[in-house]
This record gives structure tokens, sequence and C-alpha cells, in this order.
């Protein structure tokens, strides 16, 4: 039986959200996908329903969003660690800069920082994390 694999996205852009979603279902046919267009909505789902998500599920934030992807991590950071413990965050970004990784250092929850578009050999390295 394959391993289940399952992701939350978090992008205001829904092109985007829907580009991951394909190159995710590519490498990972039988993933689980859940998409949000609004980072708030996403931590409101993922605090009344975690047990809902698969334990490691991997969630790609983008950080440049109208509810910025910082607030997100600061908010997430608050939930117990019954919920945030299900999860792995890496951050997604147009293009990677300096003051960004600089700062992701500051949430620990953050696993990494991946610039867009995701690629085939990625999304098998963090699988094997």
């Amino acid at each position: 039986m394959n391993p289940l694999y399952s992701f939350i996205l978090i992008d205001d852009e829904p092109i985007s959200n829907q580009l991951t979603e394909i190159q995710i279902k590519r490498v990972f046919d039988n993933a689980t996908i859940a998409g949000f267009n609004d980072a708030k909505e996403a931590l409101t789902t993922i605090e009344q329903d975690y047990n809902d998500f698969a334990n490691g599920t991997i969630i790609f934030l983008d950080i440049n969003m109208p509810y910025p992807g910082w607030d997100f991590l600061t908010a997430f950071g608050n939930m117990p660690a019954n919920v945030t413990g299900r999860f792995k965050i890496y951050l997604l970004t147009a293009l990677a800069e300096e003051e960004d990784m600089a700062r992701a250092k500051n949430y620990p929850m953050v696993l990494g920082q991946l610039e867009k578009p995701l690629t085939k050999d990625l999304l098998l390295d963090l699988a094997r994390k």
C-alpha cells in the first residue's frame, strides 16, 4: 500500500494553488490536498478540524498575502502543541529574499523556504523527510 500524503496549500493566488496541486498529484496520485486562498480561513480550519488531517501533513504557505504568512505563523504558533505537532510548514515564495529567509528563522515550526513553482524532485525530497 502506498503511503498517504497530505497537503494544505495556502496562497491568495488561486492559480498558484492550482499549479501546486497539479504538481503534487503528478508525484503523489493518492495525495489529499486542501487548498485555501485565505490564510485566516485556513487557520480556523486547522484549529477546528486538525484531526481530519494526517499526522505529518505538509503546509505550503505563501508569505506574501493580504493576511501575511508571518501573521499566520504567529497565530499557528499560539495553537496547542497537539495541533501544531501534526503539521510541517514550508514557506512558498516566487522569489527567495535573504530578509525573508532570516525572518523565517524566528519561527521554529518553519522547516524551510521554497521557491515556486515546486518541482517533482523537490516534492520527492520532502516526502523522504
